[in-house]
């Protein structure tokens, strides 16, 4: 549903899921130019810690429920009344189609946002983000599914919906600054060992040889 859309557009960068209200697939192309802004900001913060992509996937995290509340607030009332449905299995279909991946983007942004704090860096909290993500992207398939099956006009923008919050899902299950600065952050950061990979996990000393982040 376009909700979902909203949500996966936001999660990349805001400029886009304000394109996606007016018009969903147009805003697909012209929200895109933003992404030039966006690889400045990730190319200026890649020497921080929480740098790069990191930084650039916090941003949607942490902002997506807030900015999608406001995008979404016209229509979010349907979803919580039945009376102005045809039928209640329209109803149903169509709530669980959206609402759930509204509730699961807070969660990921509840999590994320403690990830922050240097003092709940640790593998367990990383671990709980994880499965945040994965529990968003596979209520984003369930949802797609359902589009797919009942409402096939919405089908392909359900589908669109799923490929930021997949990547973002695949780069914190796989990225090697995910683990080294949140997995098992203590305290330290240097970011030319970091890219040079002459550094070790912080707290583990095992080596590692992974690919950039």
């Amino acid at each position: 549903m376009k909700i979902r859309m909203i949500l996966a557009a936001v999660t990349m960068t805001p400029a886009l899921a304000i394109a996606q209200q007016h018009d969903p697939l147009r805003g697909a192309t012209t929200g895109l130019m933003p992404l030039i802004l966006v690889a400045l900001i990730v190319y200026s913060t890649r020497k921080m810690a929480i740098g790069g992509w990191l930084f650039y996937f916090y941003i949607g995290l942490i902002l997506g429920p807030f900015i999608s509340a406001i995008l979404v607030y016209p229509v979010i009332g349907e979803y919580f009344q039945p009376s102005l449905w045809y039928d209640l299995k329209t109803y149903w279909l169509s709530f669980f189609s959206a609402i759930p991946g509204l509730v699961s983007s807070l969660v990921v942004s509840i999590f994320a946002v403690r990830l922050l704090f240097p003092s709940q860096r640790n593998r367990r909290n990383t671990m709980l983000l994880r499965y945040a993500l994965l529990g968003q992207v596979t209520l984003g398939i369930i949802g797609a599914v359902i589009d797919l099956l009942y409402f096939a006009e919405e089908a392909v923008l359900s589908m669109i919906a799923l490929v930021p919050t997949s990547i973002i899902c695949l780069y914190f299950l796989f990225s090697q600054r995910v683990k080294y600065v949140l997995d098992n952050w203590n305290g330290r950061w240097n970011y030319n060992d970091f890219v040079n990979r002459k550094s070790t996990l912080p707290d583990t000393g095992v080596g590692w040889t992974e690919s950039k982040p």
